[in-house]
């Protein structure tokens, strides 16, 4: 998670998905996704698939604070996809952390 030039804070997340789970994996962040750009503070959500490894999903959120971050997580949405993530990927979810250069 790092704050941008704008002050937006932005978290790259990426999970790497058992292939016998990528189908409700992808339901599942594809879900999460649409469901976090409903709650304040969120300014940008989308979700990627990798080209060379298909296995490997990111989710990309911009947000305003780390107030309404923290709020997300108290939420049952989130606690549901975390538990549901939990068996279909084959080691925890990375939270990129970066510094900005420009």
């Amino acid at each position: 998670m790092r704050e941008g030039t704008l002050g937006v804070i932005t978290d790259l997340l990426k999970f790497t998905v058992k292939e016998a789970f990528i189908e409700e994996a992808l339901e599942c962040v594809k879900e999460q996704a649409i469901q976090i750009r409903d709650e304040d503070g969120c300014v940008m959500s989308k979700v990627f698939r990798s080209k060379t490894n298909p296995n490997e999903l990111y989710m990309l959120f911009g947000w305003e604070n780390r107030r309404d971050i923290q709020r997300l997580q108290q939420t049952e949405h989130n606690k549901k996809f975390r538990k549901n993530m939990d068996s279909k990927i084959s080691c925890p979810a990375e939270l990129f952390d970066w510094e900005t250069i420009i």
